[in-house]
């Protein structure tokens, strides 16, 4: 696969970085890797997709695949939960368990 293709943007639910991989010989995933505070990696969106191998090639369906990510919509809360990110992992980073979870609570109590 080529890296010429148009760079990803960063996951819209989470802010994380985006990743390619094959995952079968005419098939490729792009989904969100980004750490989570928890310490897994990505948040959940997986996109697959197969290729027919005698019209395109597997080239031809990461830019596709690229530019189709690229146009998501980020969420709404985009910034919210890169600033909660942030903070939690200050907290975890500090060993500071009571301070991470009084402010998952607080950003769980605007959600309501």
């Amino acid at each position: 696969m080529s890296d010429m293709h148009t760079p990803l943007r960063e996951c819209p639910f989470c802010g994380g970085e985006a990743e390619f991989s094959q995952t079968g010989r005419y098939e490729l995933t792009l989904k969100c890797v980004g750490v989570q505070p928890s310490g897994l990696r990505g948040c959940g969106p997986v996109y697959r997709q197969r290729v027919l191998p005698n019209r395109h090639t597997l080239d031809w369906l990461q830019g596709v695949m690229a530019e189709t990510w690229n146009r998501r919509t980020p969420s709404q809360d985009a910034e919210t939960i890169k600033a909660l990110r942030e903070a939690l992992d200050g907290c975890v980073e500090a060993r500071m368990p009571g301070e991470a979870r009084r402010i998952a609570r607080a950003a769980l109590a605007g959600r309501a």
